[in-house]
């Protein structure tokens, strides 16, 4: 069920409850020492920002809001921060700094490197439980604010991504696990705390953290698959298309736009010059950018399910059939440079609907390839979840960086990532490998 928004100053955060920030203001004086002083008008403005969006989103926020929740004056709040951004950027630099400290103390712990890690992560999901509207400000709501979220959620994830590598390279047999398998393993969990988060069901991360920890720590290295060269697929050298009609036209100049603003400060003279077209024919068409947005959703996710599903039926068995689906999306991808920023990267900034709207290829795809009596095995739902994070994590770094030749490169990794906690290690690395693909053509 999709958590709502509620009143301000019913919610709780790291910094007390927004309904008692008032009292806790300090008077500057011989009894209040600055630096304390500032401290709490510091605090109480990062829990107000906590508050106001969680009551009513990011982009809805002012400055106004901050101040008469956290009880500061305007001359005050400009005293720390330039504008609302600055103030949100601080707070969840902040959140994540203590996040990250929990990760960090649990795997230095004196436990066994295997205790250690599933500590570790039980930590970050009490943290979750405890704080869900903090936590869902860091871990969803940053998409929504430009730089001042995504810089910070950028640098947390490559700092979490660094203690992942260290920590799972001290368990036994992981000592040579690539760092694009760590990475897969931190994008597969902060997409579990995003869905969840969104959701309000955090609490049922924290009652499956075995599971989770299972999941994460399920992955031996895998031999030379980094370096396994991709079977040549329909869409490795097939140029974008032009459109096919204008409908399909002022979509792809909305990716485009998209693709060279960021959805959340594109604005519809930059679509429409992008498309070729006037305003008015772009609102005969779609009634604003969120409409377009859900509407290019859907043209991309057609066009990656019919890149995908033909070829992938005609593979002997599901298994191989999941490889051919991952080395055809990754084709799709890397020949849809605009689609795949839209699908991959900026539909984060359209809110968790738009992310839900953009995940019904791939479930399509999933229900179609893997058989029911898998899908809906005791616990492989939310395993199936994980590994599908882990997958969107290393296609959204690439794609963010504009690494698309580099996408091409993954499908041997992302199959070994979907099918192991699915049918084991040593048959997941023979398809992911293609040797059963090879054996079963030498016969």
């Amino acid at each position: 069920m999709t958590l709502g928004y509620f009143a301000a100053d019913m919610v709780d955060t790291p910094w007390g409850r927004t309904s008692e920030l008032r009292e806790q203001r300090l008077r500057s004086g011989p009894g209040s020492p600055r630096k304390d002083v500032v401290k709490s008008q510091r605090h109480r403005l990062f829990a107000a920002t906590v508050a106001s969006t969680t009551s009513k989103g990011y982009p809805e926020t002012t400055v106004a809001d901050l101040i008469a929740l956290a009880g500061v004056s305007r001359a005050t709040f400009y005293a720390h921060f330039d504008d609302k951004a600055g103030c949100f950027r601080a707070a969840v630099e902040e959140l994540f700094g203590d996040g990250l400290a929990v990760l960090q103390a649990n795997l230095e712990g004196a436990e066994s490197p295997t205790e250690n890690g599933r500590l570790a992560l039980a930590g970050l999901l009490r943290l979750a439980v405890a704080q869900p509207a903090a936590s869902r400000m860091a871990l969803v709501d940053a998409y929504s604010a430009g730089s001042a979220g995504l810089e910070p959620l950028n640098a947390a994830f490559e700092e979490a991504c660094e203690l992942a590598h260290k920590a799972l390279v001290q368990l036994p047999g992981r000592e040579e696990t690539p760092e694009a398998l760590s990475r897969a393993v931190i994008g597969g969990l902060h997409r579990l705390l995003y869905i969840h988060l969104y959701r309000g069901e955090e609490q049922a991360l924290l009652d499956a953290c075995d599971v989770l920890w299972d999941w994460a720590r399920g992955y031996p290295p895998p031999e030379g698959l980094l370096r396994q060269r991709t079977r040549r697929g329909r869409w490795r050298d097939a140029p974008p298309h032009p459109g096919r009609d204008q409908h399909e036209g002022i979509l792809r100049g909305f990716a485009s736009a998209v693709a060279k603003h960021g959805f959340s400060k594109v604005g519809i003279p930059q679509i429409t010059a992008e498309a070729g077209i006037s305003n008015a024919t772009f609102y005969q068409h779609f009634e604003n950018k969120e409409d377009a947005l859900l509407a290019g959703l859907d043209l991309s996710g057609a066009q990656l399910v019919a890149a995908t599903l033909p070829a992938a039926r005609r593979e002997p068995d599901w298994p191989e059939a999941l490889r051919r689906a991952l080395e055809s999306i990754c084709g799709f991808i890397a020949s849809e440079p605009a689609f795949a920023r839209l699908r991959t990267v900026e539909v984060y900034s359209a809110g968790p609907e738009a992310m839900m709207h953009r995940d019904q290829a791939w479930k399509q795809i999933l229900a179609e390839l893997i058989p029911a009596e898998i899908r809906e095995a005791d616990g492989q739902e939310l395993v199936i979840e994980a590994s599908s994070g882990a997958v969107y994590g290393l296609l959204y770094e690439r794609v963010r960086r504009g690494e698309f030749e580099k996408v091409r490169e993954l499908p041997p990794l992302l199959t070994y990532i979907m099918l192991t906690p699915l049918i084991g290690v040593e048959e997941a690395t023979k398809v992911a490998a293609g040797q059963r693909h090879e054996q079963a053509a030498s016969l």
